[in-house]
């Protein structure tokens, strides 16, 4: 009898070690991916699933000694394929037709569902920055008359990932904070109002006294909730976040904190602008042309012919012909950019502008 708990006992630890050695190999294999191209092929040729990919501050403090070296090596993939997602960013530009812009859209659609499955903090913010590169081949895609609008429609709705809703981003709340301190009641949903309010308590809490506590959280009719918020506040960090996070790249931000941006959203506001577009051309069936009018409230005649377009499906859809004009303008002059782009465009341009200043031009007169 001994003998044979000995023997399950050792076949156990050596499938065990079996497997933990498995999963390092193919944390391995990801880790040395040229290229989001390949990471995706080798997930799908191997069959593996993203890990979840915890925050810096819950991998340092949170994690137990004996879990932390998993959640240090699964930090190192989320790096590497977010090194590996803005590799692909800056190869948009020299995407030359739609073949290979279909293919990229695809792949970066891919891989934003791969890395996004796990409710993880890395994970979510991984996948939407993914999506957000995916908008740049996709864009190009709709505006060309040659590309089936129905194709679009099915490529944009792809977009559509439940890492946005607000009941998925305080599933991730709750998970860093080990503490069901967002509801996640099923017979009630959470809402967006709500989720805010309990972040304002929260952000509050140290400078409050008890009393002050329960009387914002009667004002804000969280009072059902002010025990567990002062409970959870007075013993970690949690809605201390770093400062100025906003005006980073998302590499940049890698070991921040940003509990916010799970609270207000995370969004890139280039989904807006393409699902407008697709939808947009879907209905209408054409990109139109500049009205021969001038008299109109827009800012051109491009504008004001979109307007006219989308008129009869105005009152079901919604006024969106905004979205989508300024998707084509911008798409069509490749001013068309990713926010970390945008933002590095921005820093570009401001350093441009500081050396203007600091360095004028010296005057005919002074050569």
């Amino acid at each position: 009898m001994k003998t044979g708990l000995i023997i399950a006992f050792v076949c156990l630890f050596s499938s065990a070690r079996s497997d933990a050695e498995t999963g390092r190999g193919r944390m391995e294999l990801l880790l040395a991916a040229p290229s989001i191209q390949n990471l995706v092929q080798l997930v799908s040729t191997n069959v593996i699933e993203s890990p979840a990919i915890h925050s810096f501050w819950f991998t340092e403090s949170r994690v137990v000694p004996a879990a932390r070296s998993e959640a240090e090596i699964a930090r190192q993939l989320g790096r590497h394929y977010l090194e590996l997602v803005d590799q692909a960013a800056l190869s948009m530009p020299a995407l030359t037709n739609l073949v290979e812009c279909q293919a990229a859209t695809e792949c970066l659609l891919a891989a934003a569902k791969w890395i996004g499955t796990p409710v993880g903090y890395e994970n979510t913010l991984l996948a939407a920055r993914t999506h957000d590169v995916a908008t740049i081949p996709m864009g190009r895609l709709l505006v060309s008359p040659s590309f089936p609008a129905a194709q679009s429609l099915e490529l944009v709705r792809q977009l559509g990932a439940r890492w946005y809703e607000v009941e998925f981003r305080a599933l991730v709340l709750n998970k860093e904070a080990e503490f069901e301190l967002f509801p996640q009641d099923a017979a009630v949903a959470t809402t967006q109002v709500e989720i805010e309010k309990i972040w304002t308590v929260g952000l509050m809490r140290r400078r409050l006294s008890k009393h002050e506590l329960l009387e914002k959280c009667a004002a804000l009719g969280l009072s059902s909730q002010q025990r567990r918020i002062e409970h959870f506040v007075d013993k970690n960090f949690f809605f201390t976040d770093s400062p100025k996070t906003s005006s980073h790249t998302t590499l940049e931000r890698w070991n921040l904190k940003n509990h916010a941006a799970f609270v207000y959203g995370y969004e890139p506001s280039n989904l807006q602008l393409v699902l407008s577009l697709a939808r947009f051309r879907a209905l209408v069936g054409h990109i139109p042309g500049p009205v021969a009018h001038t008299q109109h409230p827009f800012a051109s005649q491009l504008e004001a012919a979109f307007e006219m377009a989308w008129r009869p499906f105005q009152a079901k859809e919604g006024p969106i012909y905004g979205y989508a004009h300024d998707a084509y303008v911008k798409i069509m002059n490749d001013a068309f950019l990713d926010q970390d782009a945008s933002l590095l465009k921005m820093r570009a341009d401001a350093d441009r502008a500081a050396n203007k200043v600091k360095y004028p031009r010296l005057r005919a007169a002074d050569k």
